[in-house]
């Protein structure tokens, strides 16, 4: 569910063909601005506890014949970026120790030399593993992706502003 921003070489073409980096630049700017709106409203949903979702995201600069694409997602092969936006399934493979065991520590206060912890971390992984769990409300990553979807005009607009003004200036 990548979000992208096109922008069309019809009124700059032939400058832009001379001067590509400057498109390239605004493009960049963009593409930092989504991934902190994106880690705005993934810290908002109180659903954070090891950033490892935002630090999943990426953002790529396309250069097509005719367009430079700014593509902002998600890898595909994110296992924890699937399992946060499809949830675990019930009877799916038990999660990993090491955030169970983190989360233990930290939510629940209880340390790792706590004669029960290993025993706490097992059980939680046991139950996850059997009956699953939704760790997001139902839509998964829709949660972000919808919301960010309404800046697209406004950083459009933004990236065709950079890019007169720095054609300007040449």
């Amino acid at each position: 569910m990548p979000t992208t921003v096109t922008v069309e070489f019809s009124q700059f073409r032939k400058i832009i063909r001379k001067h590509p980096k400057i498109l390239e630049e605004a493009l960049a700017d963009t593409g930092e601005q989504w991934m902190q709106k994106a880690d705005e409203l993934i810290r908002h949903t109180g659903h954070v506890f090891t950033h490892q979702l935002r630090n999943d995201l990426e953002y790529s600069i396309e250069r097509l014949r005719n367009a430079i694409t700014l593509i902002a997602f998600m890898p595909a092969t994110n296992h924890h970026g699937v399992v946060i936006h499809e949830n675990r399934k019930r009877g799916s493979a038990w999660p990993p120790v090491a955030p169970i065991a983190e989360w233990v520590e930290k939510k629940l206060g209880i340390p790792s030399s706590d004669k029960k912890f290993d025993g706490i971390v097992f059980n939680i992984r046991r139950s996850i593993g059997r009956n699953g769990m939704s760790s997001l409300p139902a839509g998964g990553l829709k949660f972000y992706w919808n919301p960010l979807k309404k800046f697209n005009l406004i950083w459009l607009e933004q990236i065709a502003e950079d890019t007169t003004r720095a054609l300007q200036r040449l």
